[in-house]
């Protein structure tokens, strides 16, 4: 049903140019909609130019330091890890986790979701200390947050342990992985 998704995002994005202006914020948020589609459909130069001007708008409109712009960032990461080019995702990830960050917070659901996504880039290029850090960071604030028997820090406790068995740490894998199912 992704052309339906487009066919809608689309009408949104032109409504909001028509009825507002070409570089207005909203339609700045409609364009990373309507790229992350196309980022689904595989379209990814669709996605990287739209993404790239959304970033335009939203940094001419909202600053450099503005949380819509560390979407746009981790919109346009995404994109580039999905074609697996790591030396364009993992700047773009980092940029994305310092900003959201310094204008959401640590424990922010973007800053979490920054963590597990650069971890996961980190473990495909076998950089395991810094992705077991950023797992580890992430389990302790979804900790803080939700709790310790919520499905947030049952996914975290996987990662971690997915982490290790990558590594041939079955000894360290085990008890998370105990805990994951006990939730």
């Amino acid at each position: 049903r992704y052309s339906e998704a487009e066919a809608l995002a689309r009408k949104a994005l032109q409504l909001d140019e028509t009825l507002l202006t070409a570089d207005h914020p909203s339609v700045a948020h409609d364009m990373v909609e309507l790229a992350n589609i196309f980022a689904d459909e595989r379209k990814f130069d669709r996605a990287e130019s739209l993404l790239n001007k959304s970033l335009e708008i939203s940094k001419a409109k909202l600053g450099a330091e503005h949380p819509d712009i560390a979407l746009t960032i981790h919109s346009l990461a995404e994109v580039y890890l999905a074609q697996k080019d790591y030396a364009k995702a993992e700047p773009m990830f980092r940029s994305s986790l310092a900003l959201a960050e310094k204008t959401l917070g640590a424990d922010s659901a973007q800053t979490m979701s920054d963590e597990r996504s650069l971890a996961e880039l980190l473990i495909t290029q076998k950089k395991y200390d810094e992705a077991e850090a950023l797992l580890k960071r992430a389990l302790a604030s979804d900790e803080k947050l939700f709790g310790q028997k919520s499905p947030q820090r049952a996914r975290d406790l996987e990662a971690l342990a997915a982490l290790y068995i990558q590594q041939n740490k079955k000894e360290l894998a085990d008890p998370l992985l105990k805990q994951s199912k006990e939730i």
